[in-house]
């Protein structure tokens, strides 16, 4: 039965000539043209069209789930002489797609209601689908130049849903998310154009043969392709867009942002570091895989860091966004460490790769969820202070009994869905911790589990700032009434997330172990992962000691306060490293543009003449 089990892993590598992947990516695109048109004529038939656009999409996307199952689907676009131009759809892909487009859908339902009363709906709208077409382009591109120009149109359209308010706020997080986003293309280039050079190749599949014989500096690699991913999925220290972004967007736009926008940056980390630095085959000598599997440590370390930071940060947020935004970044911590484990254990690394996937899916699930629930309360009370907003579990108790469930789901609590994948990445850092035999590995476990525990505190924190207490006389009198387009959107996550949790073998057989076919994994480490069972005593009881860890810490930080602590803005990651590096970048780039400005001048006085 295990050998069918890993012969099913093992697809066939046939590779299938298809319009599938151009169509996926032609629709919303495509159909952002037809939201202006309908735009013009009559809003209602203009939020149809992007409804019906978005779920034409992800039907689209899940029609090309049996095909995968005979092979790869590719569409060449361009082929110059050197390399070509392709868009790949493979099992792995197809997981990135799959919620892309799922969750696109729902916010977009839910956004025909946030955004009845708002401005500018035809160019919301229309940028809201046309990113939708370039996410996709980014997890369907089947090389790196492909990957580069749906990356860079995914970042210059969800800076114009970002900054739709403009206001003074808004303009200036959109403005630092966008620069961070340029300093991410620049890295990316500069990986690509060091990969090219040395491999002749840019297309996505494991190259690490070749990168050896090459003489290329792994490491440097590997920094850029980091860095440049590392921005768009809110790594810490390249973090700090995030909490900015989010309180001021529309709240659909947050919640793309944190559950898929954040993911592409995921998507490519797990491309470039367990695919592109991968052998084409299992070695057994492991002294050749020594950069990739270092820098897995490194990035394992990354991960721990970025999820006690920002569980530590949320727990010291009171507004509801900026509170989910650190708390997104706490979740990546926890992909991002599942990464480094996979790289670092080499081709062990399977239980690794599968827990980073999984949490992947259901971080976008709740996470999507969360952020469309306190967008209905901001609906009604247009202020998400949970200091200042209280008591809504009695004017929206549907809602409150949602947020719940996504609640349950990002703190792991068995029968729900985090509980599984946070289950997989914590048996996968036990297994690097004995893997390595060293100390501070442990150490990272032991913070694996405090940071679990914290994020029960500040959810906990939340839930009683915003439902509990009596509700404050000026949101007393209001209307709690919200269109059907919101309750579906939030019972269909809802749903989700329960029935994922109930049956977690079913998404973890049919597509988690699936997607590792075009990955290079010890075949006996992904056989032993249909037989992992989460539903033991043993896992269990180690959720049951994070819960009575968060009660006490919930108890020692209610007690001395340490919800309202406010530490000083020199502190912040901010102040001590990019306003110095602004400053350095504008002390350099002042005198090229005074020359720049003086030659104008010149030239002017010349035409005068």
């Amino acid at each position: 039965m295990l050998n069918a089990a890993a012969q099913e892993v093992k697809t066939t590598t046939e590779v299938m000539t298809s319009l599938l992947p151009l169509a996926l990516i032609m629709i919303p695109l495509l159909g952002a043209l037809l939201t202006y048109l309908c735009g013009r004529y009559s809003d209602k038939l203009r939020n149809a069209c992007a409804v019906l656009v978005t779920l034409l999409t992800a039907a689209a996307v899940m029609s090309g789930y049996p095909l995968l199952q005979e092979g790869v689907v590719e569409f060449v676009l361009f082929r110059p002489a050197q390399f070509k131009l392709f868009l790949r759809l493979d099992l792995f892909s197809f997981v990135f797609a799959a919620i892309i487009s799922i969750i696109w859908f729902l916010a977009t339902l839910h956004a025909t209601a946030y955004m009845a009363h708002e401005h500018e709906q035809n160019r919301f709208f229309i940028c809201l689908v046309a990113t939708l077409g370039s996410c996709l382009g980014f997890v369907l591109a089947g090389d790196l130049i492909t990957l580069f120009v749906f990356y860079e149109a995914v970042t210059f359209l969800s800076h114009i849903l970002v900054t739709h308010e403009h206001t003074p706020a808004a303009n200036s997080a959109g403005n630092g998310m966008l620069y961070l986003g340029i300093i991410g293309s620049f890295f990316l280039l500069l990986g690509i154009y060091h990969l090219y050079t040395g491999v002749g190749t840019l297309e996505i599949k494991p190259l690490f043969d070749q990168i050896a014989q090459s003489g290329l500096n792994s490491y440097w690699l590997l920094i850029y392709f980091t860095i440049g991913f590392g921005i768009k999925a809110g790594m810490t220290p390249t973090h700090i867009w995030l909490p900015k972004v989010d309180p001021v967007a529309p709240a659909p736009v947050s919640a793309l942002l944190c559950a898929l926008f954040i993911k592409t940056g995921v998507y490519g980390i797990l491309r470039v570091v367990d695919m592109i630095f991968t052998p084409t085959e299992v070695l057994h000598n492991l002294t050749t895989l020594l950069p990739a599997m270092n820098f897995g440590y490194l990035l394992l370390w990354v991960g721990i860091v970025s999820m006690f930071f920002g569980a530590f940060m949320a727990l010291l947020s009171n507004h509801a966004k900026k509170l989910l935004a650190y708390s997104s970044i706490s979740q990546m911590g926890y992909i991002i460490m599942g990464i480094g484990a996979a790289s670092y254990l080499g081709p062990a690394g399977a239980l690794g790769f599968a827990g980073a996937l999984y949490h992947v899916v259901n971080h976008a699930f709740f996470k999507a969820c969360l952020f469309l629930v306190i967008g209905a309360i901001y609906m009604v009370t247009h202020e998400l202070d949970i200091t200042v907003v209280r008591g809504m579990a009695k004017k929206v108790p549907l809602i409150t009994v949602i947020f719940l469930i996504a609640f349950a789901g990002i703190g792991g609590l068995p029968g729900f869905n985090g509980y599984v994948s946070k289950t997989l990445l914590h048996h996968a850092l036990v297994e690097a911790a004995e893997h390595s035999q060293a100390w501070p590995l442990l150490v990272a476990e032991k913070i694996f589990v405090l940071t679990s525990a914290m994020t029960l505190c500040y959810f906990t924190k939340f839930f009683r700032g915003l439902f509990l207490g009596d509700v404050p006389e000026q949101y007393d009198q209001r209307q709690y009434r919200f269109t059907w387009p919101v309750y579906t959107a939030l019972l269909i996550l809802g749903v989700i997330i329960v029935a994922v949790g109930l049956f977690p073998h079913f998404l973890l057989h049919k597509l988690i172990i699936p997607a590792l076919s075009g990955f290079t994994f010890d075949p006996h480490q992904v056989e032993h992962l249909y037989v992992v069972n989460v539903w033991n005593w043993h896992d269990i009881q180690g959720m049951l000691v994070i819960i009575a860890l968060a009660a006490v810490l919930f108890w020692a930080m209610d007690r001395f306060n340490f919800f309202a602590v406010k530490f000083p803005r020199w502190l912040s990651i901010d102040y001590l490293f990019y306003q110095p590096l602004r400053a350095v970048l504008r002390r350099w780039i002042a005198p090229l543009r005074e020359a720049r400005n003086q030659g104008k001048a010149r030239d002017f006085t010349s035409h005068s003449r």
